[in-house]
């Protein structure tokens, strides 16, 4: 399997904001990490955090509110469904309203799934193509999502790397 031999020791940490294009439009931004398909390199994530815009937050205020963010190995997609190989993680957010609408909940952000716990310790994924991915359903404006990703750059044999390729579209 990969080996960590010229890899990062401690991990990288990408920011990023994604603005929809639109309410209740699915919107796609490319992730650059610098590296591409003849790096033979592979990225392992693990943890991603989120932080939606407080207006975001604020916009979920019917009980068919929510939003969906998420990271995908293509823009070509049509939803965030977890049942699609392209979406490598993702999380929704929907209004959940109890008794009066003045009633309020806090949320505690940002929203954090760590993958460090997983074997190997996260997951490993070509470091192109990658996007930072975003849809919302029953919103008034145009979603704002903060992101952090941390991972570290894995260096891989070309055998590793062909079988890694062949690996995420072979299971999609």
């Amino acid at each position: 399997m990969a080996k960590a031999t010229g890899s990062d020791v401690y991990p990288n940490i990408i920011t990023g904001r994604l603005t929809m294009s639109a309410a209740n439009t699915l919107t796609f931004s490319e992730i650059n990490v610098g590296l591409n398909l003849f790096d033979k390199a592979a990225l392992l994530i693990q943890r991603i955090e989120l932080t939606p815009s407080t207006t975001a937050l604020a916009d979920l205020d019917t009980d068919v509110d929510n939003f969906t963010f998420g990271l995908t190995a293509s823009n070509q997609i049509a939803d965030l469904q977890v049942d699609r190989a392209e979406v490598i993680d993702s999380v929704q957010v929907e209004a959940d309203l109890i008794g009066a609408v003045v009633s309020k909940q806090l949320h505690v952000c940002p929203w954090i799934h760590d993958f460090s716990g997983l074997r190997g310790g996260g997951i490993l994924i070509p470091p192109k193509p990658l996007y930072a991915a975003g849809v919302s359903f029953g919103m008034t404006i145009a979603g704002v999502f903060f992101w952090r990703l941390y991972m570290n750059v894995i260096r891989l044999q070309p055998d590793e790397y062909l079988e890694l390729l062949e690996t995420r579209r072979a299971f999609g």
